[in-house]
């Protein structure tokens, strides 16, 4: 059974689809987020019955019976509160649909996808109307969605899933079309090859007090879910960017090296860090006392890694060096240092390099989605801004670009960001603990980027929003990596 969307009024060509897949898939908490009002809920029920598919139980809540449904109640309770048989229609729908496969054809930015067919396949989705860049903002991607999420600088394409397994071809040409036909017929399409590895960004952890135990908590499930889909042949990379502790004390150290361990273990990952500012001082000023002179001895490591397998050069900045409070320095001295080491590296040619650093090196602003408070408006909030950028970015910049650098990852500011400035990628991870305030809801954030080891390039970076409540919904962030024209 095909369904095409043609630019339906009823709810937008997409998120028939996600609420569809989140009610099928259990995503019981994101089903109901993305139906919060009766407008959306009504809009849901025309949707499914414009696709012939039979829910009567939901056709039997009325708008008053609506309104005293919550957020978070479970289906079980909306059904006790309803007088309905919702629990008992939604498991009839999800047993039916459980081992069906299931075919997204998916469009590219600003490309439409082409008429193909394909045969193997229970229900194919299909939607008319190419993305924009501006489009790639997801809330509560279904499960298996991300797989196509994290190659969306190949749509036009096919997402061929069922609810254990998930797979994106692109779709560009009759032959791709017909590649991926065979691999159905086949029953191959699941044991897809590729050339990619997947690295996590995350930053400002701020561990030590006892809260961030249970932000810690909600940022493993969203990495679960999300490393479902993040599968590669290649060991996945773990990149922090700085302020691992809230202030550097040996309990602090130990909590933070646990953190790591555990993140190292849970994900089979490889883990890089450099410090930030909460890791090198307390109270603004530089520490003293033997003991934690020590903490930072243990934690400075290595300023040049090699990630052999992935071809990888990955530079370690401290940006804590010559800094004042929360601004951060770099240093012409460190940077020969770094400059010397790199000499001594065969064939640097072959290699990608990857910059960590904590500070930012350019202003960062949020995300459409987030408010600006009033005093970040202020002059008061333009003078705070600038007490945290780096001292010389200016110089690190030009020595970025006279290095062919494409790609900085940092932190400090709280705020995701992705900056194309002149060819050289900034990228900004929020607080993977949680840092964004927007009025009742606390955002905790974290990146993936895609990395083609056969290209040598990143191609995507994704950047993950989750409210601590989970009474807001998920949202993710595509952006793309591509080569200056």
């Amino acid at each position: 059974m095909v369904f095409f969307l043609k630019g339906s009024t009823i709810m937008d060509e997409f998120s028939g689809i996600n609420a569809f897949f989140n009610m099928i898939y259990h995503h019981d908490r994101a089903f109901s987020r993305a139906l919060l009002d009766y407008q959306s809920f009504n809009d849901y029920r025309q949707w499914l019955r414009n696709h012939h598919i039979e829910f009567k139980e939901l056709d039997m809540i009325d708008e008053y019976s609506f309104s005293m449904i919550r957020p978070g109640m479970t289906i079980k309770d909306v059904s006790m509160l309803t007088h309905t048989n919702l629990q008992e229609g939604l498991q009839r729908i999800r047993s039916f649909l459980k081992d069906k496969i299931f075919l997204f054809l998916i469009p590219g930015i600003n490309k439409e996808i082409k008429d193909y067919t394909f045969t193997g396949v229970d229900y194919i989705f299909t939607i008319s109307k190419p993305f924009k860049q501006e489009d790639l903002s997801f809330l509560d991607p279904f499960p298996g969605l991300l797989e196509a999420l994290f190659y969306a600088d190949e749509w036009p394409g096919g997402l061929i899933f069922n609810s254990k397994h998930a797979a994106f071809y692109p779709l560009h040409s009759i032959s791709q079309a017909k590649a991926l036909q065979k691999r159905i017929d086949e029953k191959t399409m699941f044991n897809k090859e590729g050339h990619s590895s997947f690295i996590y960004q995350l930053s400002d952890l701020h561990l030590g007090p006892k809260k961030k135990l249970k932000a810690v908590s909600n940022l493993l499930d969203s990495l679960d879910e999300c490393d479902q889909y993040a599968q590669s042949s290649h060991q996945k990379q773990v990149f922090i960017t700085g302020d691992l502790m809230n202030s550097p004390n040996t309990k602090n150290m130990y909590q933070a090296n646990s953190f790591m361990t555990m993140i190292r273990k849970r994900y089979k990952a490889d883990i890089s860090f450099v410090l930030g500012n909460h890791d090198m001082i307390v109270k603004g000023l530089s520490i003293g006392g033997r003991q934690r002179t020590k903490v930072i001895a243990y934690l400075l490591g290595e300023k040049i890694k090699v990630i052999e397998k992935d071809k990888i050069v990955l530079v370690k900045i401290d940006s804590n060096a010559g800094g004042n409070l929360a601004r951060g320095m770099i240093t012409r001295r460190q940077l020969d240092q770094i400059d010397s080491e790199l000499a001594g590296i065969e064939n640097l040619e072959d290699y990608t390099i990857v910059v960590l650093l904590h500070h930012h090196v350019f202003k960062v602003s949020k995300s459409d989605f987030l408010k600006i408070q009033w005093r970040e408006k202020s002059i008061f909030g333009t003078i705070l801004d600038k007490s945290k950028a780096l001292v010389d970015a200016n110089m690190f910049a030009t020595w970025l670009q006279q290095r062919h650098i494409k790609y900085v990852l940092h932190g400090h500011k709280h705020v995701p960001y992705f900056m194309n400035k002149k060819g050289t990628y900034y990228i900004s991870a929020g607080s993977a603990t949680g840092g964004l305030k927007e009025s009742e809801s606390h955002y905790y954030s974290y990146n993936v980027l895609r990395y083609d080891y056969m290209d040598k390039k990143m191609k995507t970076c994704l950047i993950f929003y989750d409210d601590k409540k989970k009474s807001e919904r998920q949202r993710v962030e595509v952006y793309l990596m591509e080569e200056d024209e």
